[in-house]
């Protein structure tokens, strides 16, 4: 089969999934990726149509993730909070089937700014 195109379910993926590089750093409220409605701004120049991307994923039946948790930007909390519903609710809006959260970012409970390990 080499030199084919091949699923990516025929090769024994499920899922696939967006880490971090989709957010828009630095262009929400007080540097943060979020607006002042805690809604997550994503980078468009590199991800200009989520919904359609996930369209394209589950044509080829698999299913999507998205890492709705920060490490690549430093986040300043907008309103002193994380913004778990909001990320959720545009998770769902883009038709992603999973979200990731761990503990790199203002959804650990984290005050001020955190830096991740690369």
């Amino acid at each position: 089969m080499e030199g084919q195109n091949t699923p990516l379910s025929n090769a024994g993926f499920r899922s696939i999934g967006i880490d971090d590089g989709w957010q828009a750093c630095g262009s929400g409220v007080n540097g943060s990726f979020h607006n002042a409605h805690g809604v997550p701004l994503v980078n468009e120049s590199r991800f200009p149509d989520l919904a359609r991307l996930n369209a394209k994923i589950h044509a080829l039946g698999l299913k999507s993730g998205w890492y709705l948790n920060n490490c690549w930007c430093n986040e300043l909390l907008v309103g002193g909070r994380a913004h778990v519903l909001q990320d959720a609710a545009a998770a769902g809006s883009y038709d992603f089937d999973e979200a990731k959260v761990d503990g790199c970012g203002p959804a650990d409970n984290i005050t001020g700014r955190r830096h991740c390990p690369a």
